[in-house]
């Protein structure tokens, strides 16, 4: 019989902390649409309804209403619960969700802990009641709950068995909990119920405004789970920020063994836990960075506070200290302005940039591009020596990113002309690194002309641009974006301006014309003498040099206009050259006559019709025409769009 007792009563002991077990956790999340079990809530149950697998307020006008469930959970415990309250909250319109109670009618409740979300600073905090007595314990956010409409959280209490009380708010129901405070307290060791309490003011906008569910009440979850490392930064050139997903035990993440880094560098020298970030540990090396160099950190035993190790992880870093730029050390290499109909590219326009250095490392962040019209600033990105970079706008990044991933978003990336329009490159500081001009005739290529090719520079290495060094893109999609030219030849430019030609504009201005854009215009003479007032590049074509003349030109009169010193953009010095013109007359009737006409030519032939200066006078037949003359009438003519002289 006794040995009958002592089992009977073991039994019932064990029944007995299972049923305390049973009551002390509990999970609803009201998919079943009912509350009245699994787990049974009970109070003013004809003031809540489940609606859309929410548990929802259901009091028409105001009134103070509640419901509860069994729970006797006190410690090593966490409560969990999301809300949406779609009114104002005020001093009158809030709710008090208790954690613990001391009575099932929560309007009773002598000692307790409870949450409450709302009232007159609209926050969400903790409070404690014993003996009837209710404390503020913390102080949450003010202005917390600021919306009229919907206020989505998901609200997370921790106690340990040290009586450490923690409070973490989860604005917008991310997944991403932030701490808004902490506490020591053990004034309440015992619970029976948890639940819910709604003060609801006559307001209209507080009727079936309350939404809870994804209740969860339980142990603190046991963490076996290892730190991860989030990320290494470097914040000089001997020191090293490494953070962690969650806070790290002091002695093993102080320990500098546990970390180390190749390229020479070692252990660090020292490791130090933040004093105020428990998750972030700064590491200091002997040897300094080499800028621009990526290293690789290994980093292993880091144990959590549970004492869970990680293994081994290698993450890398880079010290970067941005120089500032120089004219043309950073180039406009590619442009793709027009990118239908596509060839092998997205279908979106990029300007590709080239770091023309060997040695020089930029930050590209807060600088420009631009196209006088518009102008887009460029995220931050680090842009090597020798490397290339797709600038695109930024809703385009997603796009491009998994085909070349050196590419940089660009707000309010600037519409590129078709037909061609001037686009600057400016540093952060606003000034110009690089600038291009560029035409459709650039391409050099008619059938590229009409889109789907991009625009590729020849030479990055010249110290200027023009449509010289540019020409269609010859890859098989179209262009190159973040990689070296289909074009590129860095052959160096060792040929001098020529001149090739000297034209009239008027009796006190000459336009000379050289084989290539010049940069210097150079010294100019022109035999007989006359003399030269201004020499000036032609703004508009650099192949062109405006010359301005001290005194007027005599028709008739055969000149020799005599240049040396024009350098064009490689730095190439023309030594001397010369070239005739003349100032022509304007032409009498018959001085310029039809002399020969072919108009039945023999298969692939040509017509033609020549004419003869039938006058002892020079004449330009720029601006003459050719054309039917029938019944009076003119037609189909043909311009002369050319100086010549006859």
């Amino acid at each position: 019989m006794k040995r009958k007792s002592c089992n009977l009563l073991l039994t019932c002991l064990l029944l007995h902390v299972n049923l305390l077990t049973i009551n002390a956790q509990f999970t609803d999340d009201f998919s079943d649409g009912d509350f009245t079990s699994s787990p049974a809530w009970s109070g003013d149950n004809s003031l809540f309804v489940v609606d859309a697998n929410q548990l929802r307020s259901n009091s028409p006008g105001a009134a103070v209403y509640y419901l509860s469930t069994p729970s006797t959970i006190a410690s090593d415990a966490q409560w969990e619960f999301s809300i949406d309250f779609q009114l104002s909250t005020s001093g009158a319109n809030y709710a008090d969700v208790y954690l613990m109670s001391d009575n099932a009618d929560l309007n009773l409740t002598s000692n307790g802990y409870y949450i409450k979300i709302g009232g007159t600073p609209d926050e969400i905090s903790l409070y404690k009641v014993v003996s009837g007595t209710r404390t503020l314990l913390i102080d949450g956010t003010d202005g917390t709950i600021n919306s009229s409409s919907s206020n989505i959280f998901n609200i997370r209490v921790k106690r340990t068995v040290s009586n450490d009380w923690t409070l973490d708010i989860d604005d917008g129901a991310t997944g991403s909990y932030v701490t808004d405070g902490s506490i020591n307290d053990n004034s309440v060791t015992s619970s029976t119920h948890f639940g819910i309490s709604i003060n609801q003011s006559s307001a209209a906008g507080a009727v079936n405004g309350h939404y809870f569910d994804n209740f969860s009440v339980g142990n603190i979850p046991v963490d076996i789970t290892p730190p991860s490392l989030v990320s290494a930064t470097a914040t000089s050139f001997t020191e090293v920020d490494v953070v962690f997903n969650e806070a790290v035990d002091l002695t093993s993440a102080q320990l500098s063994a546990n970390y180390s880094a190749d390229g020479g560098l070692g252990n660090p020298s020292s490791a130090l836990v933040d004093g105020a970030d428990p998750t972030l540990v700064h590491l200091s090396f002997s040897t300094p960075f080499v800028n621009g160099q990526t290293y690789s950190l290994s980093v292993s035993n880091i144990e959590d506070l549970a004492g869970n190790a990680m293994s081994l992880t290698n993450e890398d870093f880079m010290y970067f200290l941005p120089d500032n730029p120089s004219y043309r050390e950073v180039v406009i290499n590619e442009l793709l302005p027009d990118p239908t109909p596509q060839i092998g590219l997205l279908d979106a326009e990029y300007v590709e940039l080239f770091n023309a250095t060997t040695s020089k490392y930029f930050d590209l962040s807060g600088w420009v591009i631009t196209d006088g019209t518009s102008s887009g600033t460029i995220d931050s990105y680090p842009l090597g020596p020798g490397e290339y970079v797709i600038l695109v706008a930024t809703g385009d990044v997603p796009n491009f990113s998994p085909i070349w991933p050196n590419v940089v978003g660009v707000t309010s990336f600037p519409s590129l002309n078709n037909a061609g329009e001037n686009v600057s490159l400016m540093d952060a500081g606003s000034n110009l690194v690089d600038e291009v001009n560029y035409t459709d005739s650039w391409y050099q290529d008619a059938s590229k002309e009409d889109g789907g090719w991009s625009l590729e520079q020849i030479n990055p290495d010249l110290p200027c641009s023009s449509s010289a060094n540019w020409r269609a893109s010859e890859g098989v999609d179209g262009g190159t974006p973040g990689d070296v030219n289909s074009v590129y030849n860095n052959d160096p430019d060792t040929t001098s301006p020529n001149l090739n030609v000297v034209t009239v504009l008027d009796n006190l201005t000459l336009l000379a014309h050289f084989s290539e854009e010049v940069v210097g215009p150079g010294a100019f003479s022109v035999a007989p003498s006359i003399s030269v007032s201004s020499v000036t590049v032609s703004a508009s074509n650099p192949l062109n040099v405006v010359i301005s003349l001290g005194a007027a030109l005599d028709t008739g009169t055969i000149y020799t206009a005599t240049v040396s010193g024009t350098s064009d953009c490689s730095g190439n010095v023309l030594s001397s050259d010369e070239v005739q013109f003349i100032l022509p007359h304007l032409p009498k009737k018959r001085d310029l006559i039809i002399n020969e006409v072919l108009f039945n030519p023999f298969t692939g032939g040509s017509d033609f019709v020549e004419a003869y200066n039938n006058s002892p006078r020079y004449i330009d037949v720029y601006g003459f025409y050719l054309a039917d003359f029938s019944s009076d009438t003119i037609s189909n003519a043909k311009f002369v769009d050319e100086n010549f002289i006859v």
